[in-house]
């Protein structure tokens, strides 16, 4: 269920691509994945016998997390659309290390020496990608996708470190079905509350990243934290990011330059170990 969530969510940038190249603009596809995830939300929560989000969205700190999350997934798509799929793949990935500095800064978690190595080396290697030339990235503007994917990665990292004070007392599925529920309402902003014109390939993009790459990643999320617990399922994660870089490869034939897989290569091997501390 751990490998099935990772590889449902890696997904997500491909489609966005799709989406784009579609003739879908980025605030149109954002939108309308909120709306198709809140609406899967609410349809399976009338199967269950709670009612999730009863009470949690009504939060101030929930709704705080929830326009950063919208943030996170607005920058993402902006991301894929200037840096292409691959580096914004990789640069999200480090959302961990942006947990880890903003646990230091707000919570005063210590880091150690060894954390505090790794997040350097993952800075450095997010800083090799972001400075590089465009090469055969598949991106338009490859400094300016690349700053935007880290901006993403840190606003989502805020998001979690959020919603972790309700981790005790509601579920992956209340969190996230109340995160969504809220995540409609910027959808209706980016649109001036008029509706957006897409292309009914675009909308059916929009369709599988609602479902494909949201609601399925989390409920097997979910279920797989319940068995075999949090720190394994982040492990078997890490396999999303490389099932992510290999459908950018043989989708839109992206090629990185050998800047850009060295600071990737460091980037996943310091996340990865990041992971495998936490883990032990």
């Amino acid at each position: 269920m751990a490998l099935l969530s990772a590889l449902f969510y890696s997904t997500k940038s491909p489609l966005v691509r799709i989406g784009i190249e579609a003739g879908a603009t980025v605030p149109a596809l954002a939108g309308l994945r909120m709306v198709f995830c809140a609406a899967i939300f609410f349809i399976v929560s009338r199967f269950r016998k709670t009612r999730p989000g009863s009470g949690l969205w009504r939060s101030p700190a929930l709704i705080a997390a929830s326009l950063l999350f919208t943030v996170s997934v607005i920058a993402s798509f902006y991301a894929v659309a200037f840096a292409g799929v691959s580096l914004t793949v990789i640069l999200v990935y480090s959302h961990p290390v942006f947990v880890a500095l903003l646990s230091r800064i707000f919570y005063k978690t210590p880091l150690g020496p060894v954390k505090s190595f790794l997040l350097l080396t993952a800075w450095a290697g997010c800083a090799s990608i972001a400075l590089t030339q465009p090469g055969g990235s598949g991106g338009k503007d490859v400094p300016l996708g690349s700053l935007l994917a880290l901006f993403a990665a840190a606003t989502y990292a805020g998001y979690q470190l959020l919603v972790q004070r309700f981790s005790k007392k509601a579920s992956a599925f209340e969190i996230a079905s109340a995160t969504s529920y809220w995540a409609v309402a910027p959808s209706l902003l980016m649109w001036r509350f008029s509706p957006p014109t897409v292309p009914l390939k675009a909308l059916a993009v929009t369709a599988g990243l609602g479902f494909f790459s949201t609601f399925l990643p989390l409920a097997l999320l979910a279920g797989a934290i319940s068995r075999i617990g949090a720190a394994r399922t982040s492990t078997i994660s890490l396999a999303g990011p490389l099932f992510g870089l290999l459908l950018a490869r043989f989708l839109f034939g992206e090629t990185l330059t050998a800047a850009q897989l060295v600071g990737g290569g460091v980037v996943f091997v310091s996340v990865s170990a990041l992971y495998l501390i936490k883990s032990r």
